[in-house]
C-alpha cells in the first residue's frame, strides 16, 4: 500500500483501515472499536496495527480504486465503505458517488473529521434534549437489533454491540438530523426515531411525528408535577439529570456538598444543573479549550498517551507512584489496589486516585492513615452454606437458593485479570494476593484460603423488595471490605457498596442474569463436612476446561 503521509484527516484514517462513523470508529484490521479521534490516533501508532497495515495490499484488479480484502470484508479506502460480496465491487466503483469521491480525493484538500451534532460521554449520546444510552444508539430495543435485523436477548446486548458485523452495519446506516427530528435508517426500509426510541415503516414514519414525544423530557416533567412522588420516581429523575450532567462534567470541578460546579477554564461558579452548565460552556468556551489553563499539579489535565516518548514515560512513572501500571500496549492502566482497568490518560488516573473507592482501599490495606470512624454493623450475617447450592455446568456458575446466579470464580472470591497477555494472574480477594492462572484450585486447597473463605460471611438478604439487600449476594470479607458476588467486585466501606448496588450496571446484572430451569445441575449437600473439597474438585476443575 502507498504510505504517503497525510495530515490528520479522514483520508489518513481511511488509509489506516479505520471505518468511520459519527462517534464509532472501527479498525477493520485489528477489529477494535473506538469512540474518539484521539483514541484512534493512538491506535494507529500501535506497532501491531502498523505491522498489519504494512502487510496489506490493494486487490490487483482494483488497485486504482483502492479496494482491499480485509479478513472476510472488502473495503473501499476512497469512500470508506465496506461490503462482503465481491460482486458488489464493480457496482460500487462504477457508481457516481465513488467516481466523484475519487476525483475529489485526487484534486481536493484533505477532509477534516466532521463535527458530531451531539455529545458523547460516559456511555450516553445527547443530541440537544434527546438522551440515548448505547443500546439505543445502536438501535437495539425490545430485544431486537434493527440495523442487523435480528433478535438480541437482553443478556447478549453488550456482546452483540461488539460484533464486527454489527458495528459495520451501524456505521453504514444513515442518520438524519432535520431541525428537531433525529432518526436512523435501518433494515427493511424502516426508521428508528431517536426521540421516542421506536421503529416505524417508511409509510408510517412521517405521521408519527404528530404524537412523537421525548421520553426523558416527559419523565422529568411528570416527576416535577407529581407533588407526592415516591422515592423510586425521585431516583429516576435524579438518574436522568445525572445522565445529562455527566456529558459536561469533565469541564467542571464539582462540589456536590454545596451543589455548585466551578468551570476549570474561567473559574465561573454555576449550579449543578445541566442547563446552566452546558449554557456556560457554549457561551464562554465554545471549543471547550482555554489558553491560560493553570499548570498546577492539583488541576486535572488531559494528557494523551503516545506509544513512544516523554509523555508515556511520565504517565508510567506517575501511575507507578499510585499503584497503577500500564498494560502491554499502553492503552489502559491497571490499578492493583482497586483491581480495575482505566483509560491510559493522566486526567483519568488523577480522577481515579482521588476517588472515594481508591482512597478507601488504600486505607483498608494500611497504605494510608485511617480516616473513617468504625462503621456500625447493623446487619446480620450467615454462612454461605446456609443456602442450597446447585452447580450449572453449562453456565459454569452456581444457582444459590434458587435465586442468585454466581460465577464459580466469584463464589470462591477469585477474579481473573484479563486484558493484558503479559500478565496472566488471578486475584484472590480473600487472601489479597495474586496467583498464576491455572493454579486457582491449588491455591483454594490451602488451609489459609479455606479459612478466609469460610470467614467471609454472607450479609443476610432482605425478605421483601423494601428490605435492605433484597436480591443481593454480598459477603463481608473482613471489616469494611465487601464483595458483590453477582458482579465479582470488592468495595471498601458501606458508602461505596451502596453506590454500587444502585448503579445501572449492577442492576442490569441483577435483573438479567438467570439460568435455564431445565439445564442439568449438580446439587451439593452443604451439611457435609467435605462439601468444600467437593466444590473445588468438581467446579474449579470444570472451570479450567
Amino acid at each position: 500500500m502507498d504510505k504517503t503521509v497525510i495530515p490528520t484527516s479522514m483520508e489518513k484514517l481511511y488509509k489506516n483501515l479505520i471505518f468511520c462513523g459519527e462517534i464509532d470508529f472501527y479498525c477493520i484490521g485489528c477489529r477494535e472499536l473506538f469512540h474518539s479521534i484521539p483514541e484512534v490516533e493512538k491506535h494507529i501508532r500501535w506497532e501491531k496495527h502498523r505491522t498489519f497495515l504494512k502487510n496489506q495490499s490493494y486487490i490487483s484488479s482494483y488497485k486504482k480504486d483502492c479496494i482491499l480484502k480485509i479478513h472476510e470484508h472488502f473495503y473501499c479506502e476512497i469512500c470508506n465503505y465496506v461490503f462482503t460480496d465481491k460482486d458488489h465491487i464493480i457496482i460500487h466503483i462504477e457508481s457516481e458517488s465513488h467516481i466523484s469521491t475519487k476525483m475529489k480525493r485526487n484534486t481536493g484538500p484533505p477532509t477534516e473529521p466532521p463535527k458530531f451534532i451531539g455529545i458523547y460521554d460516559s456511555e450516553y449520546v445527547v443530541i440537544k434534549k434527546v438522551i440515548l444510552d448505547m443500546p439505543q444508539w445502536n438501535t437495539i430495543t425490545n430485544q431486537k437489533c434493527y440495523v442487523c435485523d435480528e433478535e438480541v436477548p437482553n443478556t447478549l446486548i453488550r456482546k452483540h454491540m461488539k460484533f464486527g458485523g454489527h458495528i459495520i452495519n451501524l456505521i453504514q446506516s444513515k442518520t438524519i438530523y432535520e431541525e428537531e427530528r433525529y432518526y436512523r435508517l435501518v433494515c427493511r426500509n424502516q426508521r428508528f426515531c431517536f426521540t421516542c426510541k421506536k421503529t416505524f415503516s417508511a409509510e408510517d414514519f412521517d405521521d408519527h411525528w404528530s404524537t412523537c414525544q421525548n421520553i426523558e423530557v416527559l419523565e422529568i416533567q411528570r416527576l416535577k408535577e407529581t407533588r407526592t412522588a415516591a422515592m423510586e420516581d425521585i431516583a429516576k429523575m435524579q438518574e436522568i439529570q445525572k445522565k445529562l450532567i455527566s456529558t459536561v462534567q469533565e469541564f467542571y470541578w464539582v462540589d456536590e456538598k454545596n451543589n455548585i460546579a466551578t468551570c476549570r477554564y474561567c473559574k465561573t461558579v454555576v449550579n449543578i444543573l445541566f442547563k446552566p452548565m452546558i449554557d456556560h460552556m457554549k457561551n464562554k468556551h465554545d471549543n471547550h479549550q482555554s489558553s491560560d489553563e493553570s499548570s498546577s499539579d492539583e488541576e486535572v489535565q488531559f494528557s494523551e498517551v503516545i506509544d513512544f516518548g516523554k509523555r508515556r514515560k511520565e504517565l508510567a512513572e506517575f501511575g507507578r507512584q499510585h499503584h497503577v501500571r500500564l498494560n502491554h500496549n499502553a492503552s489502559k492502566g491497571w490499578c492493583s489496589v482497586c483491581d480495575c482497568y482505566m483509560s491510559a490518560h493522566k486526567r483519568v488516573f488523577k480522577i481515579h486516585i482521588r476517588g472515594y473507592i481508591h482512597k478507601g482501599f488504600l486505607e483498608i490495606q494500611g497504605l494510608t492513615p485511617p480516616v473513617h470512624e468504625p462503621e456500625p454493623r447493623d446487619f446480620k450475617t450467615i454462612s454461605v452454606y446456609d443456602y442450597s447450592l446447585e452447580y450449572i455446568p453449562s453456565e459454569k456458575a452456581f444457582h444459590i437458593d434458587n435465586k442468585y446466579v454466581v460465577d464459580v470464580f466469584s463464589f470462591f472470591l477469585l477474579f481473573k485479570i484479563e486484558g493484558n497477555p503479559h500478565v496472566k494472574k488471578t486475584k484472590c480477594f480473600a487472601c489479597n494476593e495474586l496467583i498464576a492462572q491455572g493454579q486457582e484450585r491449588k491455591h483454594c486447597e490451602t488451609a489459609e484460603h479455606k479459612e478466609k473463605f469460610l470467614e467471609a460471611k454472607l450479609i443476610e438478604p432482605g425478605k421483601n423488595k423494601d428490605a435492605p439487600n433484597f436480591g443481593e449476594y454480598i459477603r463481608e470479607i473482613k471489616p469494611n471490605l465487601y464483595h458483590c458476588g453477582l458482579c465479582n467486585r470488592t468495595f471498601p466501606f458501606r458508602a461505596s457498596l451502596e453506590f454500587h448496588k444502585a448503579s445501572n450496571g449492577h442492576q442490569s446484572i441483577k435483573t438479567n442474569r438467570i439460568v435455564n430451569p431445565e439445564a442439568p445441575a449438580i446439587v451439593f449437600n452443604t451439611r457435609h463436612d467435605d462439601v468444600y473439597i467437593k466444590l473445588l474438585t468438581i467446579c474449579l476443575k470444570d472451570q479450567a476446561k
